[in-house]
């Protein structure tokens, strides 16, 4: 139900577009779907810097990448990586 919000077809401005792709991923999230979450993050993330915004947010495009990265299981710390045996094996 939530992912058919993605094909309404809208007129809306870029920022409105942005806050709807960051809802549906607080609603998902809330309902433990983390990487449809992540996905929608993802989305959000890149219609911040895309050609048809005229105001692009580097630094809000790059906290919602930062931050969909467990919902597709990505970590930055490689300490986690080793105890956790995430990835591919030696």
């Amino acid at each position: 139900f939530l992912q058919n919000v993605i094909f309404i077809n809208l007129t809306l401005s870029e920022q409105e577009k942005i806050q709807r792709f960051d809802t549906l991923a607080e609603l998902y999230k809330e309902i433990g779907f983390l990487r449809k979450a992540a996905f929608c993050q993802r989305l959000a993330a890149t219609r911040q810097v895309s050609a048809n915004n005229p105001n692009p947010d580097w630094q809000r495009c790059y906290y919602l990448m930062l931050h969909s990265f467990p919902g597709h299981k990505l970590y930055l710390d490689p300490n986690y990586v080793i105890q956790h045996q995430v990835g591919w094996p030696r």
